[in-house]
């Protein structure tokens, strides 16, 4: 059906040798590609570049026409808007419809002109250039407070006299809604608010858009830029869509601008066909069930994946088929990035380091995993030898204190969680508990950090107090991965400003830009800031003031900003910075070295005032 609509309007409409002299209504549920179809038929009709042919204003929000005349006064000039807004909104709200000159320098003369009407583009037709109104496209119809009768009138002298082709897009249901709450007194004032009266004056030809999965999908996928995986990857996305009986095609391109993310960080190289295929399915199952409001937290993500396992359905399916169970739905499934989905979607957090670890885990030939991938994917398969056989070679490492990883630990602690849930092993929750915080103790200082703390844990449905005990020996590798992030990122501080002149490009990057995850955390207050500043001194002027300026950017000064609460204990560090600087500046009379440390002084001075002030704010 939505063929014979892009026919219709590129060939009956848009080409027609006569002048039609009324518009075209493209209507649809929200998310029912009513903007994709109606750019297909730009595309089709001009080329990728169509935009120079077409004027697209969108009237979402606009509650009165001076607020649309203005809207289309921008559209019309770009360029000028920004150099005249207050004269051009002044004009637009006088209701100016004709052309208007304007003198800005006095001199009696028009500087230019401007007009709100649409205007022409050129065409070569057989060797001969001929003029064509630009095409209108007016978006958002239903989203605008202005009465239909006014909306529509404000573009009928365009459409009807000026002969301008018109393509409107709109949810027509929610307009009709928004009729009927109308009162009857307001209805008797102006019938013309009666929908279908006042479109039948404008609009000659309507279409109601039919969702197409499939082509909008494909869409998306060649905007991925994965073509060689185009085919697995459609056909995963398809039959999400359809098994969850979901359309709109605005969310689901949502959905794929995430998956574009994830694709980029895996990088451009021939990927596995299937590990992105089961990304795409399951990402579009969790965030169609996100955003349909069904699923919010970590376990509801957990759940969603094994109701669709089992089935292709959502978890809301599952629950209202197996109410009457007894027992707990139990996850079975494996699937990639599987424990990351919540946080990427829930709380748009991506880990690049876990979704490469990820995809090396899931391509990496079964016999080369270790005996703690194999366990922690697929324990309840084994044997009860190789079962017996693969934890004792893990808990032999843990012993051994080799795992030092710390996603590596709280999978590992996750897992025996559920083994000792389920009676497979002997240990007690409060005695695994006890081990991993002694671990975690013992192995402070040999932790592997991660600049961003975010490990994961296969998160098996248990009891409230597993689930504590986990969020403890969380809470414990994360405070101990910070100490270990501010102990790197010290270290680094004093190796750059140790050889300042050789690292002032780093340092500066380092500093005022955040380089290397420094981003609030408070570094001069780590230092003996007595040692820094002898490093700094003997440094050219040149370099000084670059490492002046640097702290003046993180604290905030350089660009007028409020001092972040994580940077106060720093403060009476640059308090001392400027006395030393101070002290040895000296009578600055035929001495233009004391003349710079009075200056560097003085800066570092007022930079003290100004963070203090925040402080003080903030004690307030």
């Amino acid at each position: 059906m939505n063929e014979n609509i892009i026919t219709y309007i590129k060939d009956n409409y848009i080409n027609s040798k006569m002048e039609p002299q009324f518009a075209v209504l493209v209507k649809g549920s929200w998310g029912s590609g009513k903007t994709f179809l109606v750019k297909k038929i730009l595309e089709e009709t001009y080329g990728k570049k169509y935009e120079d042919k077409i004027i697209w204003l969108s009237v979402y929000g606009l509650s009165s026409i001076q607020q649309l005349r203005q809207k289309l006064f921008e559209k019309l000039h770009p360029i000028l808007t920004s150099k005249i807004a207050k004269i051009a909104f002044a004009t637009v709200k006088a209701g100016v419809k004709a052309s208007t000159t304007f003198d800005f320098n006095n001199d009696k003369k028009d500087d230019f002109s401007f007009d709100l009407s649409i205007p022409d583009f050129e065409v070569d037709e057989d060797g001969q250039k001929a003029k064509i109104k630009k095409l209108l496209i007016v978006d958002d119809i239903e989203c605008c407070s202005i009465p239909i009768s006014e909306l529509l009138g404000f573009f009928s002298e365009e459409i009807l006299e000026r002969k301008v082709r018109a393509i409107f897009i709109s949810n027509d249901k929610k307009i009709k809604e928004f009729q009927d709450f109308e009162s009857e007194e307001s209805k008797k004032v102006d019938t013309l608010n009666d929908y279908e009266s006042v479109k039948e004056k404008i609009i000659g030809m309507e279409f109601e858009v039919v969702p197409n999965i499939q082509d909008a999908v494909k869409s998306f996928i060649e905007e991925i830029g994965f073509k060689h995986n185009e085919k697995i990857l459609i056909e995963k996305a398809t039959t999400v869509l359809k098994s969850l009986e979901y359309d709109n095609l605005r969310s689901v391109r949502q959905a794929f601008v995430h998956i574009s993310h994830i694709f980029s960080i895996l990088g451009n190289d021939k990927l596995d066909e299937m590990y992105l295929a089961n990304v795409v399915e399951y990402f579009l199952v969790l965030f169609i069930q996100k955003a349909n409001g069904e699923i919010s937290n970590e376990n509801q993500f957990l759940d969603a994946i094994e109701a669709y396992s089992k089935g292709f359905q959502s978890l809301k399916t599952y629950n209202a088929n197996h109410k009457e169970d007894k027992y707990p739905l139990f996850r079975l499934a494996k699937i990639p990035l599987q424990n990351m989905y919540f946080h990427i979607i829930q709380e748009g957090n991506f880990s690049p380091e876990l979704i490469l670890n990820d995809y090396k885990l899931w391509t990496m030939p079964a016999d080369k995993r270790s005996p703690y991938q194999k366990l922690t994917y697929e324990w309840f398969n084994f044997s009860d030898t190789d079962f017996s056989s693969y934890y004792k070679s893990v808990e032999k490492d843990f012993e051994e204190n080799k795992i030092i990883n710390q996603s590596q630990i709280l999978g590992w602690a996750d897992l025996k969680f559920e083994l000792s849930h389920k009676g497979i092993i002997p240990e007690l929750p409060a005695d695994i508990k006890k081990s991993f915080l002694d671990y975690i103790m013992q192995n402070r200082d040999r932790l592997e950090t991660c600049d961003t703390f975010f490990a994961f844990a296969n998160n098996i449905t248990r009891c409230e107090e597993e689930r504590e005990s986990l969020n403890e020996i969380k809470k414990a590798l994360k405070s101990e991965n910070e100490n270990l992030v501010l102990n790197q990122i010290k270290c680094k501080f004093i190796v750059l400003y140790s050889n300042i002149s050789e690292n002032i490009s780093e340092f500066v990057r380092f500093i005022a830009y955040n380089e290397g995850n420094s981003f609030g955390i408070p570094l001069l207050s780590q230092i003996d800031i007595d040692d820094f500043y002898q490093k700094i001194k003997v440094a050219d002027y040149e370099c000084q003031v670059a490492v002046f300026q640097s702290f003046a950017d993180r604290y905030g000064k350089e660009h007028n900003d409020k001092t972040k609460k994580e940077y106060f204990p720093d403060i009476s560090s640059v308090k001392k910075i400027s006395e030393f600087y101070e002290n040895d500046s000296g009578n600055t009379l035929m001495s233009p070295e004391n003349a710079r440390k009075k200056w560097l002084a003085q800066w570092y001075r007022e930079l003290y005032e100004y963070m203090k002030q925040f402080q003080e704010n903030e004690e307030e």
